[in-house]
């Protein structure tokens, strides 16, 4: 076993996780999909994924709902929505994002555990099935119109992107179609809140009708980029 460990650096965000703090929510559903790749490469299943998963799940809606009450909000102000509506809705927003936390049962905290021997032999051979199944996966995401298609297609490029990082600089092929399907997912998410909390009423057909506009940009944008991709996945 190596003297390094998986899953370091969560202690320095846990405290104020328990706050519900927005920037520690951030935090900590990146370093859970960092984590996620480490154990990944490791091939560690069972117990250790799981506190894992479970935490990433806990922080998931929570982080969403921070995402899409940002997103929402630079929407009203790109419609000039009067600045007392936004005032309201963010308001309003906050209450809500108040309440889910004092629902939310965070999970205990996983622990961090050594690293496996052969650590950069793992990872290049991680790297290299993932490029096969990525360039495999992304022809049939890019002829889809399938959102779940892409979300699941997404996160196995999140997973990749982390794998990456740890052994190399990521490149802007992977950042760039990364960032591409982050504004759909946005839009997928608000589309969807809009449509359970009837947020907004005087510009919710508005509001509605630019976050499916949104998704078609985005898929639109993310196909211009795929070739750039693709060659780098075939490398």
């Amino acid at each position: 076993m190596g003297h390094k460990r998986l899953g370091k650096g969560l202690g320095r965000y846990w405290e104020a996780l328990q706050t519900g703090e927005p920037e520690a929510v951030h935090e900590v559903r990146k370093l859970t999909r960092r984590v996620q790749a480490e154990l990944h490469v490791a091939g560690m299943h069972g117990r250790t994924q799981r506190e894992w998963r479970d935490l990433r799940r806990a922080v998931a809606t929570l982080r969403d709902r921070d995402a899409v009450g940002a997103h929402l909000r630079e929407a009203l102000r790109s419609l000039q929505v009067p600045e007392e509506e936004v005032r309201q809705f963010e308001a309003d927003w906050q209450h809500i994002r108040d309440a889910q936390f004092q629902a939310l049962k965070l999970p205990e905290r996983p622990g961090s555990r050594p690293r496996p021997g052969h650590w950069k032999r793992r990872i290049r051979q991680t790297l290299a099935q993932d490029r096969e199944q990525l360039r495999r996966e992304g022809e049939q995401v890019m002829a889809s119109t399938d959102l779940d298609v892409w979300h699941g297609w997404r996160k196995h490029l999140k997973r990749y992107r982390y794998t990456l990082a740890l052994r190399d600089e990521v490149p802007g092929e992977v950042l760039r179609m990364l960032e591409a399907l982050g504004h759909l997912q946005d839009a997928r998410v608000a589309e969807h809140l809009l449509q359970d909390e009837q947020w907004l009423p005087g510009h919710h057909m508005v509001l509605l009708a630019r976050e499916q506009a949104a998704q078609m940009t985005a898929m639109e944008q993310a196909r211009q980029l795929w070739p750039d991709l693709e060659r780098h996945l075939r490398s």
